[in-house]
Parts: C-alpha cells; structure tokens; sequence
C-alpha cells in the first residue's frame, strides 16, 4: 500500500474527506521526522517508536571493483515496534 492509497483508506475507515486524511497523514509524519531528524525519539504507546542509531564507521566493499572502502558514520533512523503490534501480525 503506498501513500495515496493510505490516505484512501483512512478517508473511508473512519467517513472524513481526502483532504482531512491526507492533512492527518502528512502532519504525522512531518512531525515525526523532524522530531528524530532533531535526535529525539517519538513513542506512541500500543504501536512502536521511532528514533535514530548512530552507525559508526566501517570498512566495506565495492561490489563493482571489489576494493575497499571506508564508509563513513552516519545516523539511521529506526522503527521498533511495540508488542501489541507484532501480536498484531502474528
């Protein structure tokens, strides 16, 4: 399911327009990211949290002339879902 499709779904669930779902969607996930991009963690209980992980640097391979490279530190962002969810999909 990708984005437009989301919003679709949201919008007859729960009898709101488009536009509603789609101004929902947007705003949640906007705030997300500038939340974590800012080094915070957003946790919304029964579902899971966000947060960024730093990665730090590492030698690697490049797959074209298999010679190595150092790849820098970087930070990555992470999902971790809660219990309740992951009993969701089980």
């Amino acid at each position: 399911m990708n984005k437009t499709e989301f919003i679709d779904f949201i919008a007859s669930e729960h009898c709101v327009s488009r536009y509603d779902a789609k101004r929902a969607v947007t705003m949640v996930t906007d705030c997300i990211t500038k939340i974590v991009g800012d080094g915070n963690s957003v946790e919304l209980v029964g579902f899971g949290s966000f947060f960024m992980r730093r990665s730090a640097e590492r030698q690697g391979l490049n797959p074209r002339t298999r010679e190595k490279i150092t790849i820098a530190e970087y930070n990555k962002p992470v999902f971790k879902a809660s219990k309740n969810f992951k009993r969701a999909c089980n």
